[in-house]
């Protein structure tokens, strides 16, 4: 796969062939490395792994940013302006942007993943809602509706207007039931074969699990919740039950006695050290992508040495090997340890 950058944050103009892996690319805070990260994820998915507004994706002395790559025949190119939508295009056809996802699969592990173990429940359910887009990208059009209804509904626990929300919660709970049926099949993917996945690159803990703290509901049963919540929901004109409310929990089975934490227990992801805490988001995205259909998988890892410890490293490259996913690296400064077979880029 080839990707050409244009305008995209500080990047000028950058052209890249990502044929040969595991890449590590390194230099100067600033020059452009996490960008590049960014530039592959968001033509994965149409979103940025970043909090920023897709105005700071646009170099500051442009209108658009121009995202673009080449997969043999299949050419996908993204427009990103700072001004009015996006627009999307396969092999020169404009197409919406669902039909821009998942084209070439990629997931990243960066020093924001912290925030899925600290972070409040609006983190994790980011983080989910993007998983959710790798599995089918039909996600992001039942997500832009769910939001939009939640607006209305809003509007109409406002004015009181019980006639209206029953309305609303109708159709509220089509779309519900739409996401709540992929959340499940994504939580199936995170959890499949997590363990021996995770034993690969820190065999310490033994049971990790991804645990979804909600309810996985049909049209019926969301309506008649909803219902049971209205006088609630119309105390402070919020709806206090649904997706945008569930959160997800990371657990290790405890198998050490330690000072704090009892031996044998189910322990949230928190109560670990931060090198744990690394290992264990490293797996599950790597075994997320392991799960994941037949397609050009990448596994993009930023600031990997100050976040990873080099033997996990090692693990990961022999590992995304065996499993042919694209490992993609970036640090400081040139590694210092052997990464056998790879290719170096070094950005000025």
């Amino acid at each position: 796969m080839k990707i050409f950058l244009s305008n995209f944050r500080n990047i000028k103009e950058k052209k890249l062939d990502l044929k040969k892996t595991p890449l590590f690319i390194y230099g100067a805070n600033g020059s452009g490395k996490t960008s590049i990260l960014e530039a592959i994820y968001f033509l994965s998915t149409s979103k940025s792994f970043r909090h920023h507004q897709k105005n700071n994706l646009v170099n500051f002395k442009n209108d658009s940013a121009f995202l673009e790559f080449k997969k043999k025949k299949q050419i996908l190119r993204i427009k990103i302006n700072k001004i009015g939508k996006n627009q999307y295009y396969l092999n020169n056809k404009i197409i919406p942007r669902y039909k821009s996802i998942n084209h070439v699969l990629a997931e990243v592990f960066w020093w924001g993943d912290f925030k899925l173990a600290y972070g409040g429940p609006e983190e994790r359910r980011r983080f989910l809602n993007l998983l959710c887009l790798q599995v089918e990208p039909v996600y992001l059009q039942y997500l832009l509706l769910y939001s939009k209804i939640l607006k209305e509904r809003k509007f109409a626990l406002v004015k009181k207007d019980h006639n209206l929300l029953d309305i609303w919660d109708k159709k509220i709970s089509v779309v519900a039931e739409k996401l709540y049926i992929i959340r499940k099949k994504t939580l199936r993917l995170i959890n499949q074969n997590l363990p021996k996945t995770l034993k690969k690159l820190r065999p310490k803990f033994k049971e990790p699990e991804v645990l979804y703290k909600g309810f996985f509901l049909n049209k019926e049963e969301f309506i008649k919740k909803l219902k049971a919540n209205r006088q609630f929901d119309l105390l402070d004109f919020k709806t206090h039950f649904g997706p945008h409310r569930d959160d997800l929990k990371f657990c290790w089975h405890n198998s050490e006695k330690s000072s704090n934490l009892d031996s044998g227990k189910r322990i949230d992801l928190k109560n670990f050290s931060q090198g744990e805490v690394k290992s264990f988001l490293l797996g599950l995205k790597l075994n997320f992508l392991f799960n994941l259909t037949e397609k050009e998988k990448y596994f993009l890892i930023d600031d990997c040495f100050a976040e990873i410890d080099n033997e996990v490293i090692l693990n990961l490259i022999k590992i995304s090997q065996k499993k042919k996913i694209k490992l993609i690296l970036t640090h400081q400064s040139k590694p210092k340890i052997n990464l056998g077979q790879k290719e170096l880029m070094k950005l000025l």
